[in-house]
C-alpha cells in the first residue's frame, strides 16, 4: 500500500505488515465480463490494480476473531468492557 492508499500485489515470500479483512466497496462496472458462476475475487482485484483503482485503507479499530465460540465470548466481554 502506498502513501495514498493505492495497492498493489506484494512480491512472492515478502511479508506485508497488516492483512485483508474481507471488507470491500466494489464497483459493479468491475463485475463485467465475469466468469459464470463463482469466482475469486482476486479476478476483479487485479482488473483493480491493472487500472490503478485498487485502494485500501488501514483500520485503526479493534478487531477481533469470532470464528470459535470461545471467540466469541472473549468478543462479546470485550465489546461489553469497551462500554465501560
Amino acid at each position: 500500500m502506498d502513501n495514498e492508499g493505492r495497492l498493489e500485489r506484494r512480491d512472492e515470500r515478502s511479508v506485508a505488515p497488516f492483512i485483508y479483512s474481507g471488507t470491500a466497496m466494489i464497483h459493479p462496472r468491475l463485475f463485467q465480463n465475469t466468469p459464470e458462476g463463482p469466482f475469486s475475487l482476486n479476478v476483479l482485484f487485479d482488473k483493480a490494480i491493472e487500472s490503478g483503482r485498487l485502494f485500501g485503507v488501514e483500520g485503526d479499530g479493534l478487531w477481533l476473531h469470532v470464528g470459535t465460540p470461545q471467540g466469541l465470548d472473549d468478543a462479546e466481554r470485550a465489546i461489553a468492557n469497551s462500554a465501560n
